[in-house]
Order: C-alpha cells, then sequence, then structure tokens
C-alpha cells in the first residue's frame, strides 16, 4: 500500500488503517484514499492493484456457476490473474466474467469501463452481455447495455499504476523553509503526506520549486496526469526551469516515448550544465536508448555536481552493474545508503550488487528494506523474487515477481522473469504470453526472446526457438539494465550454447560444433 488505505470489517463501520501483508476476508471493504494506492493478492493467484479513490469489496461466491469474488463500489482497478478458474468481478453497472487474463477495470457515478490487456472477458448486465478479447475495450452506461469501444487503450487505462524513478533527493533539495516540512515527510518515506503538507502553502508563496518539487512527488504516486499541470506552470514562470524539463524527460521515458526523452533531458543539460537531476534524467534516457556506458558518464557526471546526492550514487551503481563492474557497483551503492539509507532506490541497488556477489542474506535484506521505505516501487520486489529462486523457493518467487509486475505491469524486464518463472514451473502458455507482452513492450530488448526461445526448445519447437535465438543474438547490444547482462545470465556463452542445442536437435552437427 502506497498513503492512506484503510479496510472495514464486514457489518462494521469502523475503518481500520491498511498496513503491509494485512490479512482480508470475505466481505471485507477496502478504501483507498486520494493520491494513494495498493495492491491485493488473492489465494487463487490473481493481483489486483487498486487506484486512488477505489472502493473494493470480497464477496463471497454464490455458487460454482455463480462464482462471485470481487465488487467494485466506484474508482478503477487492475485484474492479472492465473487462476484456471473463472470468477466475476461486479460494479453498478456491468458484470466481468474472466478466465486466465489481465484487464482493467473503472467505476464512476455514470458508466463502467472494461479494458482487455490479454485474454477473454464476458462483460455483461441485465440489458446485453458482449466478449472481448486482448486490446478490447467495452463501456457502460447507466441504464444501457455494453457496447464496444475504440476510445479506451490498454496502456492508458493503466497510466495510474505506472511507476516513475524518483529524480530528487530530499536531502538535496532547497526551496526554503516553506518546503522544509514536506522534504522530511518525503525523507520517512511518508510520500503521500508530503504532498499534503504542500497544500497548507499560500498560493501567493508558491514559486517554481514548489511547483516542480510537487510534480516530482505526484509522479512518485502514479499521478503523472497532475504532475503535468505544475510542471507547466514552473514553465511559464521560467520556460528554461531544469527541473521542470527534467521530470517531462521521465515521463516520457516511463510513457516509451525515448526521442522525446532524450531531446528533453538533452535540453535540460544545456541550460544548466550544474544540474545534478538533469544528469539524473539524461542516463535513464540514454539508458532507454541502450547506451548504457553513456549512461554510466552522465551519471557519474551527477555525483560530480553533487557528490551528497544519493540517488546519483544508486544511478551509478545500477549502470555499473549493467556493464557489469560489481566491485564498484556494490562502492557506489554502499555510498549511496551512506548518504540516504532510507531510500528505497539505494537499498534496491544495494540489494542487486549483493545479489550479484551471491549474498543473498544481505540482499534480501536490502530488498526488504527498500519495500518498507517504498512499497509501490516493483524493483525490491523484482530481487527478492530472484533472491527466493536463488534459494530454491520458486513458487515464493515467482509470486514475489507477479507483484513486481502488478506494480509497474509495463515493464519489459519483469514479465520476462515472471514468463521465465512461469516456465520454470511447466506453465508454459503461461509463460509464452508474458514474454509476447514483453516483446511488444520493449522490441530491443533481447531477454524475452532468449527465455522464449529456450520455453520452445523444452517443448520440441526447434526451428521457432532457432528463430528466437537468432533474434536475441541480434539485439544482443542492446541492453538496458538488469537485462541479461546483469550476469544473472551471461549472455553470448548461453545463447551460443543454446544456440548449438537447436542446431543439434535440428540434426545440424556442423554448425552445431561452431
Amino acid at each position: 500500500m502506497q498513503g492512506n488505505v484503510t479496510w472495514s470489517l464486514i457489518d462494521n463501520a469502523t475503518l481500520q488503517a491498511a498496513k503491509l501483508n494485512d490479512t482480508l476476508c470475505v466481505g471485507d471493504t477496502v478504501r483507498v484514499g486520494t493520491k494513494s494506492r495498493a495492491v491485493l493478492r488473492l489465494p487463487n493467484e490473481t493481483t489486483i492493484p487498486l487506484d486512488q479513490n477505489t472502493i473494493f469489496r470480497l464477496k463471497q461466491p454464490i455458487s460454482e456457476k455463480e462464482p462471485t469474488l470481487i465488487e467494485l463500489i466506484q474508482g478503477a482497478i487492475h485484474v492479472i490473474t492465473r487462476t484456471p478458474k473463472p470468477f466475476k468481478v461486479d460494479t453498478p453497472y456491468l458484470n466481468a466474467t474472466v478466465e486466465g487474463t489481465e484487464f482493467y477495470v473503472g467505476v464512476d457515478s455514470t458508466e463502467a469501463r472494461v479494458v482487455v490487456v490479454e485474454g477473454k472477458v464476458n462483460v455483461s448486465n441485465e440489458l446485453g452481455a458482449l466478449l472481448l478479447i486482448d486490446n478490447e475495450a467495452a463501456i457502460a452506461k447507466k441504464g444501457q447495455a455494453p457496447q464496444k469501444t475504440l476510445t479506451i487503450k490498454p496502456r492508458d487505462a493503466v497510466q495510474w499504476a505506472l511507476y516513475y524513478p524518483p529524480l530528487f533527493d530530499p536531502r538535496s533539495r532547497s526551496g526554503g523553509q516553506n518546503l522544509a516540512p514536506s522534504h522530511e515527510l518525503y525523507s520517512q518515506g511518508k510520500i503521500t503526506d508530503a504532498i499534503e503538507s504542500l497544500d497548507a502553502i499560500p498560493e501567493a508563496e508558491r514559486n517554481a520549486d514548489y511547483y516542480t518539487y510537487r510534480a516530482g512527488l505526484l509522479l512518485l504516486v502514479g499521478r503523472a496526469d497532475e504532475a503535468e499541470p505544475d510542471i507547466d506552470t514552473a514553465l511559464k514562470e521560467n520556460q528554461n526551469n531544469t527541473d521542470a524539463i527534467s521530470l517531462k524527460a521521465i515521463i516520457a521515458i516511463v510513457q516509451n516515448d525515448k526521442v522525446k526523452a532524450l531531446e528533453l533531458a538533452n535540453q535540460a543539460v544545456t541550460i544548466d550544465d550544474k544540474s545534478a537531476s538533469a544528469r539524473i534524467a539524461l542516463s535513464y534516457a540514454l539508458q532507454a536508448g541502450f547506451k548504457i556506458e553513456e549512461a554510466l558518464k552522465a551519471a557519474r557526471e551527477a555525483t560530480d555536481r553533487d557528490t551528497n546526492n544519493a540517488l546519483a550514487w544508486a544511478r551509478v551503481a545500477e549502470l555499473e552493474l549493467s556493464i557489469p563492474n560489481h566491485r564498484k557497483s556494490k562502492e557506489a551503492a554502499e555510498r549511496a545508503v551512506e548518504l540516504n539509507p532510507n531510500l528505497a532506490r539505494t537499498q534496491s541497488i544495494l540489494g542487486f550488487a549483493n545479489l550479484t556477489r551471491i549474498d543473498i542474506s544481505a540482499a534480501k535484506e536490502s530488498f526488504n528494506k527498500a519495500i518498507e521505505f517504498d512499497q509501490a516501487d516493483p524493483l525490491p520486489r523484482l530481487g527478492i523474487g530472484l533472491a527466493k529462486i536463488r534459494e530454491g523457493d520458486l513458487a515464493g518467487g515467482r509470486e514475489e515477481i507477479e507483484i513486481a509486475n502488478a506494480l509497474d505491469s509495463e515493464n519489459s524486464l519483469i514479465r520476462s522473469y515472471l514468463g521465465k518463472a512461469y516456465s520454470e514451473e511447466n506453465r508454459y502458455l503461461l509463460a509464452g504470453t508474458q514474454f509476447d507482452l514483453a516483446k511488444e513492450r520493449d522490441p530491443k530488448d533481447p531477454t524475452p526472446w532468449f527465455y522464449d526461445a529456450i520455453r520452445k526448445q523444452t517443448e520440441n519447437k526447434s526451428v521457432e526457438s532457432l528463430e528466437d535465438l537468432e533474434k536475441s543474438i541480434e539485439l544482443n547490444d542492446n541492453r538496458a539494465i538488469y537485462r541479461s547482462k546483469l550476469t544473472v545470465d551471461e549472455d553470448r556463452a548461453l545463447r551460443s550454447a543454446s544456440l548449438a542445442r537447436t542446431y543439434t536437435n535440428l540434426g545440424l552437427i556442423e554448425p552445431a560444433l561452431v
């Protein structure tokens, strides 16, 4: 959970503050406040991110034929389910019956909306019914039958669930005495409270620093739609506001506009050569374009501009890890934690640095601290999932990676590792779906092609496996952070060995030996 989340027992109006890992029962109702988010995990392999201002009730199935589990009273949810049994989501205006799929449901005072990412969803009410498949959407207005629509796209529907990496280290921020209370709350990981504290500042005292800082916080709770007006306000006051332009670059990166992101980041650096935030944004933009060495250079320059900026050192550690230079990565990660041990990003990077050194205990300790500081960050969930798998707990590790996927469903890398975990469980159909979604989200990432090739080898699809392996080799140098060059897998050796195995299966011994 992130922000203000409460729940109440069945037939009990008393609201209780929700905590991480709280257990809910049939009949319980969850309420998510403004600027807040939460994720529920059901026992039937279903993970459900909840948007702000959502009211959600767990229901008892009426019968085997009426398997209603969820009642969405208002707000929005993103359902990611792998259960082999169908179940229903009830809303005031339509019901959605789902089976092993991924979809979005939103409800307001006049209508309900369903958008299917993958799979099949039957949408119905007393006035009509229809079937939705991949990338289809429907709306049911009050008193009307559901109708298909082309105006809602899956990625647009779940913008609130995207994860935006932090750009500003609160301990390196200025802005005067007015912002100090909010900085302190941010330093404690209380992002929603930090945003709310800004409301106490009078309108007349809100300057460009105020608006860029608030925009950065809003992105941390997934509210790009609210952050962008603040950024525009700051730019109206000063069109060369480096922080505002850097934030626009981060938004473009997460929303997969890599060309625009690089253009904006370069603009920010040109305007203010001394800005560490601009260089951090540039490192993300270069990384998104698979220019890892250049991204590392930008991150190092950020530490030169601000030697006490924990996020800048965390960026250096991330990128050193992908070169890979494990020693320098760990040194930079330890420096980041020394500067600010209460930032999730610094703890996550230290966790990955320890994971590559096979220090599983230390890695899990860092990942758990990161989760405590920022429960919405998918990175430590991915890390602790990989750590559990390394220890032999495949089911537990896969569950953590499923949570990471729920926290950032547009992340190609997380989809790839989730597919790999499903493959290890011999759930090949689910694995293939995740690899396809990963390829769609990042066409230049070699990881899903490589893992999909191994899956197809296992299923004796040698020709298709060969094609995927060749594609992964073609993309082998197109890496961003935490892809195969993290040395979780040694890229070229594993690709060559897998290619040789496929040639052998096809009876082509000579190329296999080569």
